[in-house]
């Protein structure tokens, strides 16, 4: 489905400048003055594959707009618009979760950095000689977000027939299409079944759960850096070049964590909640 240029070209243009940017970005990590980095080159070297598979899936499996969430009345839903995967179909619709289980496994990569930078400050062998059992519960934890947000996404956010009948003059008059034809993920609050309405709420809520304690883990590992950092007695623990490149490194993350937060997490929990006001975004 051809929507328009801005949403057919520019997130394929952003994807391929992935696949430019991060090997870029892993060569001067990799080639700079690795003993500063230590094994936290390896941390940014997943966060830079990470972003090359998030692209790929974003050129591969498109959904409408940046987001993808369009609202009528009550209800919210996102579906596929163009690619192989576009019509309906039981496959079809894991590869849409898949996709969107993408959005929380960066909350999981982003937890491993700040956890990372926290043991550095506390000197753990677990970024040194235990890095591979670090790393390995990193993995981890990224596949626990993703599981958990495709469950979520799978047994709670489905769009059934009856809420495809609700939406159905709205998108044949916005698409000129048949939501039947389109795998989609949808919430209903309001003018729905109470099964649907019920189940609607439990996943959301599940959602919102998961990003602001994800959110929470954030800004409590950066206050304990900060705490260790301005302790006089971790002075003594490294020098003052090493001091220096932990805040650098801690900025750098910061700005690396609010971009995803403005951009994603705040618009995301806009458009899931604003149909509970019955506000139509389009």
């Amino acid at each position: 489905m051809y929507i328009g240029w801005i949403h057919h070209y520019i997130p394929k243009l952003l994807g391929f400048l992935a696949f430019i940017v991060n090997p870029v970005f892993v060569y001067l990590v990799f080639s700079g003055k690795s003993i500063c980095l230590g094994n936290y080159r390896f941390l940014l070297l997943y966060f830079a594959s990470f972003n090359v598979i998030y692209s790929t899936l974003e050129i591969a499996v498109p959904i409408v707009s940046e987001k993808g969430i369009n609202g009528y009345r009550y209800c919210f839903y996102l579906f596929l618009t163009d690619g192989l995967f576009e019509k309906a179909s039981s496959f079809n619709h894991f590869v849409l979760t898949v996709r969107c289980s993408m959005l929380a496994s960066s909350y999981a990569i982003l937890i491993s950095h700040f956890v990372f930078r926290y043991l550095v400050i506390l000197r753990s062998k677990y970024t040194s000689t235990r890095f591979r059992f670090f790393m390995s519960g990193s993995f981890g934890l990224c596949a626990a977000y993703v599981l958990f947000f495709g469950w979520v996404c799978e047994s709670w956010l489905y769009a059934p027939e009856t809420v495809k009948s609700y939406i159905r003059s709205a998108f044949r008059e916005e698409y000129g299409a048949d939501p039947d034809d389109f795998n989609m993920l949808s919430a209903i609050y309001s003018e729905g079944s109470e099964e649907d309405e019920f189940r609607s709420w439990i996943g959301v809520l599940m959602l919102v759960f998961m990003s602001t304690a994800s959110i929470s883990t954030y800004v409590f590992f950066g206050w304990k850096i900060i705490r260790k950092l301005n302790d006089s007695r971790s002075h003594t623990m490294m020098s003052q070049e090493t001091a220096v490149l932990q805040r650098k490194l801690l900025i750098a993350l910061t700005v690396q964590t609010i971009i995803p937060i403005c951009i994603s997490f705040m618009p995301s929990l806009v458009a899931w909640f604003s149909p509970v006001f019955n506000y139509n975004m389009g």
